[in-house]
This record gives C-alpha cells, structure tokens and sequence, in this order.
C-alpha cells in the first residue's frame, strides 16, 4: 500500500495500528438520498501546532453532484535537516450509498495517469457534538474477506459496522473559520 492511501483516507492521520481495508468491488450506487451537507467545507486537522495553523494538515470537501463529493487533502510535511518544505495535495471521488450506514463514504483516489483506478476504500463520517468532523476507516485488521460483489460487501458492513475494531480512528477536523 502506497503511503498517499493512508494518507488519503486518514488525511494527516498519526499512528496507525492497521492499515484501510481497501476493495476493487465499488460499494453500491451513489444516492441522493444519503448526501451529507454536513461534511462540505473547508476543515483543518486538530492535533497538530494550534499555534502554527498553517503547519495543519487541510480537507476541502465540496459537492461535485447531487451525490457525489470531491475532496482535497493538503499535508505539509518538513524533512531534513534544513527543514524542507513538501506540500502534498491528494484528490478523492467519494459517494454516500444507501446501505442504511449513516455517513459512510465510498472513497476513491482520483488518478491523473492511465493507470488502473484505484481501490476503493470506506471512511465513516461523523459530525461531533463540538462541530468538528471525526473521521474513522474500516479496518483491514478486522475485514480480511474479498468479496465478489457490492451486495456481499455491503452485507458484512451492515452486519459488522457496530462491532468493536471494525473502524479505526484517524483525524479530526475543525471546520475552517472564514477570516
């Protein structure tokens, strides 16, 4: 697994203690119905200098249809001893289904090449009670099955979503505030 997934399905995320699970088999069909307005916008990672906020990784979501989004995820890292600065912006296609899994996405890495699309992988979306955006993956740790089509997938996730380990945690964001 490339080190942009991570990044691109956590965005920013610290540690890791498994890695997304991740599928060649799309989740279901894009709904209208599922959309969440909530999650558009622009947010900025919590945890990292809330001194330097432009050291802080960013997400910007934005409606691309009536049931899709597209997502931006900007790191800023420093390396060497010079402190170079590399600045990474990772783009997404991602869908709510109506699978009856409040705010799961359906994400997939957006490829400028003319390589073979990328896997998809699923984010739970969650808007928390301080308006910040929680965002947790399934896990790989505890979904090691393939399965042949989206009705099977979906299927276990409706059946195992609520269990314990089936997400893990990654980054919270704070919505941007307009300067």
């Amino acid at each position: 697994m490339k080190k942009s997934d991570i990044f691109i399905i956590c965005a920013a995320m610290f540690f890791l203690t498994g890695c997304p699970y991740s599928s060649d088999i799309q989740l279901g069909r894009p709904s209208a119905k599922a959309f969440d307005k909530a999650i558009i916008g622009n947010w900025i990672g919590i945890g990292c200098d809330q001194k330097n906020k432009a050291d802080c990784g960013r997400m910007a979501i934005y409606r691309f249809n009536e049931s899709e989004y597209y997502a931006e995820v900007t790191d800023i890292e420093y390396s060497g001893p010079n402190r170079n600065i590399n600045i990474k912006t990772d783009r997404y296609r991602a869908f709510m289904t109506d699978i009856g899994v409040a705010g799961l996405l359906d994400a997939q890495e957006l490829n400028i090449s003319t390589d073979v699309p990328n896997k998809h992988f699923f984010v739970k979306t969650e808007i928390q009670k301080d308006n910040t955006l929680k965002l947790l993956y399934m896990s790989d740790e505890f979904a090691k099955t393939k399965f042949s089509n989206s009705e099977e997938l979906a299927g276990y996730i409706i059946k195992n979503h609520a269990e314990p380990g089936f997400y893990e945690s990654s980054q919270i964001f704070e919505r941007e505030k307009n300067k």
